[in-house]
């Protein structure tokens, strides 16, 4: 019970964590991380939705990532807006 309880609850925390364009902020709404993304965070809840069954909000999460801001090296930023270009804390 205790658990079913836990599960229940963080999921419904990383679906509430998603933004509209699929992103997954790395804490909750309103927080001091504001609306960042950051790709590790972000795959932990996109794997987290696969495993819970919810496919089309984890292929959400995939189209977002997928369609990140590289550096010219082709690198991922640390973190991104909800407009999926690299963010910075300045």
């Amino acid at each position: 019970e205790v658990i079913n309880r836990l599960y229940e609850q963080s999921l419904e925390i990383i679906l509430d964590s998603q933004l509209g364009n699929g992103g997954t902020i790395a804490s909750i709404k309103g927080s001091r991380y504001g609306v960042n993304v950051y790709p590790r965070d972000h795959a932990y809840a996109v794997m987290a939705l696969t495993s819970a069954g919810k496919s089309a909000d984890a292929r959400q999460g995939l189209n977002f990532i997928l369609n990140v801001e590289l550096s010219p090296e082709g690198m991922m930023a640390q973190r991104y807006g909800e407009d999926q270009k690299a963010s910075s804390n300045k």
